[in-house]
């Protein structure tokens, strides 16, 4: 493997110690810390990386200045971001546009150091009918728009100022969020700027975590986010809200998975194969699976696009038929009579098989098998975007 499990899992220590205030013993026996470093950028998780090993006596010093100057970077990054989003989240306030941040905005502030979690973008959910309200306000504020009309409108302020502005959250098999609104609640001394309940942003942050580990893959930083939440959070929140909600949405399972994973990297606790299972899927997908990842759930999201078809050996069928029978569209780049006459179509899908029988035997035979190998999990994952 390119990134080493003995790297990876120094890794998970060494972050274990910048959340806990700890300090990690020195490995020996030539340690590829170039390896650990690139590791770290994969993940996002620089920051951390620096301040899990500051307290370490005895580290070679090229080694902790190169991990120095990728947490300064985060320091400045968290400077020009916190104050772009105060000023925007304030704007937003004294133009009467409600307003609710997301994701690392929120997650931030709970680790030791807000530079500590590393932040892609600012996230912010509206209300869909005040969109040109802030895209009014992102251009006045000298942002390029990026995107708008979709979900979400993008906004870029160069060199590091990303902005998505939200008019809908990640939808589930309930659409809990879809209600999100009605549940959030103001923020102590303002009248347009929410937040959401506890409860709600730990089903939020679970059921994103679902979507993208279904999706192209996710990495150590969400799993960090979770185990710092719930060293914020665990004994105040109200349990049987949040399993009702997320056993509704089919999450329940992947989240006790997910909390087994963070005992066993920051507490110590002991793997089961299942956990093993995640733990492999995460710690070294970001590393060297993301394209093989990507491409997978690429054809879980075609299996998922037949509607009206719920059971899945179908779904399978009508997938691998569609592959098997292209329409005119697809055919006319290869035999162009068939454009010319689309009745010829069958006859071109004829000469399409005996190719395929002859020539790509062992490329057919791998496409129906990963077809057949993708569960019902994975499927569900997809749907739950």
């Amino acid at each position: 493997m390119e990134y080493k499990q003995r790297e990876a899992f120094y890794l998970l220590k060494i972050i274990a110690a910048a959340i806990d205030g700890g300090c990690v013993e020195i490995p020996t026996d030539n340690f590829d810390w170039d390896n650990l470093f690139q590791l770290t950028v994969m993940h996002k998780v620089e920051g951390l990386a620096y301040a899990g090993l500051a307290q370490t006596s005895g580290l070679p010093d090229e080694v902790l200045n190169r991990f120095a100057e990728a947490y300064k970077l985060s320091v400045f990054t968290e400077y020009v971001q916190h104050s772009e989003g105060v000023k925007l989240l304030r704007l937003m306030e004294k133009n009467g546009i409600d307003c609710l941040p997301l994701k690392g905005w929120v997650i931030k502030p709970l680790y030791p150091q807000p530079a500590l979690r590393s932040m892609c973008d600012i996230d912010i959910l509206i209300k869909k009918p005040q969109s040109a309200a802030v895209k009014n306000l992102m251009v006045s504020m000298g942002y390029t728009v990026e995107s708008f009309g979709s979900n979400p409108d993008v906004y870029i302020k160069k060199p590091i100022m990303n902005i998505e502005i939200h008019n809908a959250l990640i939808r589930d098999k309930t659409d809990h969020f879809a209600t999100a609104w009605d549940r959030a609640v103001l923020k102590d001394g303002r009248s347009h700027t929410y937040l959401m309940t506890d409860e709600d942003y730990y089903i939020f942050l679970l059921a994103h975590l679902r979507k993208h580990f279904f999706g192209s893959g996710t990495g150590v930083r969400s799993v960090t986010d979770v185990w710092v939440y719930l060293k914020n959070y665990e004994s105040t929140l109200d349990w049987a809200y949040i399993k009702e909600k997320l056993s509704d949405s089919g999450i329940w399972e992947f989240d006790r998975r997910i909390y087994a994973l963070c005992l066993c990297w920051f507490a110590g606790a002991e793997k089961t194969p299942e956990v093993e299972e995640y733990e492999e899927k995460i710690l070294f997908s970001a590393a060297y699976g993301a394209g093989e990842t990507a491409a997978k759930n690429a054809v879980v999201s075609d299996i998922n696009s037949t509607v009206g078809v719920k059971n899945t050996f179908f779904k399978k069928t009508i997938y691998l038929l569609r592959l098997m029978f292209p329409g005119v569209s697809v055919m006319s780049a290869s035999y162009p009579f068939v454009k010319s006459c689309s009745l010829l179509l069958p006859a071109a899908w004829v000469l399409r098989g005996f190719k395929s029988l002859f020539f790509r035997k062992e490329a057919v035979k791998s496409t129906f098998s990963n077809v057949l190998e993708i569960n019902n999990d994975e499927l569900n994952g997809m749907n739950d975007k």
